[in-house]
């Protein structure tokens, strides 16, 4: 019989809880974001839709945040990875690259489903850690349309989809909560985010050789 311990976040070391702190709205999370640029165009978005197979709509969430800004870095020191950052419109290979190659993304697909997060119309708008990736569909037809999928992508973990509103929410707040000048950041995304995923991961435990999977204790 298997058993399991309440889920860790691999870069974090407390039980996730869903944080008390109120959402702001877009408007004023930008404003408190230590780098925003202008609205995306509707050119830019036109170029990725154009680009990428099978798509033919941003999702309204996505709408949403790139109305007010286009890139989003949450804090100072983000390196591109760190903190909260939202991505510009981009054609397919951006998306490709958090996978390895397109042979891996392909392989990510047979072993996660037809509607995994490597899916051809998937985007990869966000990035919270350097394995933190969000991705959302472009194809107003998929299941997943206005939906967020969250992968950890050195882990081969996929959380289960999520409403674009949530991931609106998680953001908002926790923009509210931190200091984007703060060389070291007490707060991460992922422990904003996760609450939203009810911790059912798609990980393959049987394909775990190493036997050491952090949700999992030995058969009694």
């Amino acid at each position: 019989r298997r058993t399991h311990t309440p889920h860790l976040h691999p870069h974090l070391h407390k039980p996730l809880h869903p944080p008390t702190h109120p959402a702001m709205n877009l408007a004023a999370a930008a404003k408190k974001c230590f780098e925003t640029t202008a609205p995306t165009s509707a050119a830019a978005i036109a170029e990725m839709l154009a680009a990428t197979p099978g798509a033919n709509a941003v999702p309204p969430f996505l709408q949403s945040i790139w109305a007010v800004a286009g890139v989003w870095h949450a804090v100072k020191d983000h390196c591109d990875v760190f903190g909260l950052n939202i991505c510009a419109p981009a054609g397919p290979s951006s998306t490709t690259q958090i996978f390895g190659d397109a042979e891996l993304r392909k392989q990510w697909v047979e072993d996660h489903g037809r509607y995994s997060a490597a899916a051809d119309d998937m985007f990869c708008f966000a990035v919270s850690s350097e394995y933190d990736f969000y991705l959302t569909s472009l194809n107003k037809s998929s299941p997943v349309f206005d939906m967020v999928i969250h992968i950890v992508n050195n882990c081969d973990e996929e959380y289960t989809p999520v409403s674009g509103s949530d991931f609106v929410n998680a953001m908002t707040k926790y923009i509210a909560a931190i200091n984007p000048e703060a060389e070291e950041q007490e707060e991460t995304f992922s422990n904003y985010f996760l609450p939203y995923t009810t911790n059912n991961k798609r990980l393959k435990l049987d394909d775990d050789s190493d036997g050491d999977d952090d949700d999992d204790e030995d058969d009694e």
